[in-house]
C-alpha cells in the first residue's frame, strides 16, 4: 500500500485543473484519486442522468403499475401521469387505459 502523507499538502485550488476541481467537490478528493488511478488517461464520458437512468425508470414503471398508483410512479421516476400510461400501454396493458375513462 502506498505511503500518501504527501497528499495533505495538496492545495486543490491551486494544484488541480478546473474539471479535477469540479469532481473533487462532486464526490470528494479520495474518491477523485480512485477515479484518476482506476482510468489514467483515459478520457470518461458521463451520459446525463436523466438518459442513464430512464431505461430503469421505464421497467420500474412497468412492473410496479396496478392500475391505481400512476401519480405515485411519476411523483418518484419524474415522468408524467400521461407518459406513465403511455408505457403501460406500450407493454401491452391496455387495462391503464380503462381507468382514464
Amino acid at each position: 500500500m502506498n505511503n500518501m502523507d504527501w497528499l495533505a499538502e495538496l492545495d486543490p485550488e491551486t494544484d488541480l485543473t478546473e474539471h479535477y476541481r469540479e469532481v473533487v467537490a462532486v464526490i470528494g478528493l479520495e474518491n477523485t484519486i480512485k477515479l484518476a488511478e482506476a482510468f489514467p488517461s483515459i478520457p470518461i464520458y458521463l451520459k446525463n442522468p436523466h438518459k442513464l437512468l430512464t431505461p430503469v425508470k421505464i421497467r420500474y414503471v412497468r412492473k410496479h403499475f396496478n392500475q391505481h398508483n400512476h401519480r405515485k410512479l411519476a411523483r418518484v421516476t419524474g415522468f408524467s401521469e400521461r407518459y406513465i400510461y403511455k408505457l403501460v400501454e406500450e407493454k401491452g396493458d391496455g387495462s391503464a387505459q380503462q381507468t382514464l375513462f
